[in-house]
């Protein structure tokens, strides 16, 4: 594990850090899984069977992913397969896109990912899937206990539908999330009225106090934006 990590790192010292965040997990309703349960049996009896098939369910979207260029074309990736405490595997992909293929702005981003009930109308097999393998809850007033209900008066630090991407949840009916990671930058964080402040030897205070004074800094510009 402390070897692949390092591999992984190497990844993104040589090649940047990724740009999309891709989750499959298991459905266990599939029906590879459910025409081969015995009478009276779900998918938690059968680990085996579980993993055998995700496994191979696995190999589809990595040739999507990787090999086709479904998403975007890849220039690196890195993968792990966990599984659940109920025992179903699930999927962590990293992608890094090619330069060309970079998001920039977010017309880019509402390309690759959704987040939103489609239409009835218009896509009733879409929205199907969507509510059976991408709605997050419950919470709010249907359960105020939920690990996701924070803050006073406690609100749902989360959207009710998690991010897809509207093709490949059909082509593999299951929770596929998919999340783009925005550029972050450090802001450097202190006390009010307490940033740093430059001048020389020479400087006379009063010519630095006024020269200060009505400058914003980089975190003082985002508060401000943020209101």
């Amino acid at each position: 594990m402390q070897r692949r990590f390092l591999d992984a790192m190497t990844l993104v010292q040589e090649n940047g850090r990724p740009d999309i965040f891709l989750t499959m997990t298991c459905n266990p309703n599939w029906k590879e899984i459910v025409d081969d349960l015995l009478p009276g049996q779900t998918a938690q009896d059968r680990p085996d069977l579980v993993a055998r098939v995700f496994h191979a369910k696995l190999e589809d979207p990595k040739v999507q992913l990787l090999k086709r260029n479904f998403i975007c074309e890849v220039g690196a990736h890195v993968y792990v397969v966990e599984f659940q405490k109920r025992g179903l595997p699930h999927a962590h992909f990293l992608l890094r896109m090619r330069p060309r293929h970079k998001m920039t702005n977010p017309d880019d981003y509402d390309k690759i990912v959704c987040a939103e009930t489609p239409d009835p109308l218009k896509y009733p097999a879409m929205q199907d899937l969507v509510k059976n393998h991408m709605i997050h809850g419950p919470c709010g007033s249907l359960r105020e206990k939920s690990p996701c209900m924070e803050g006073v008066p406690k609100k749902c630090r989360f959207r009710w539908v998690a991010p897809y991407n509207p093709k490949l949840l059909m082509m593999f009916n299951c929770h596929i999330n998919v999340e783009i990671h925005p550029y972050v930058m450090a802001l450097q964080i202190r006390l009010p009225n307490q940033q740093l402040v430059w001048f020389k030897d020479g400087d006379r205070m009063e010519d630095i106090v006024e020269r200060e004074k009505d400058k914003n800094s980089m975190l003082t510009t985002i508060f401000e934006k943020n209101k």
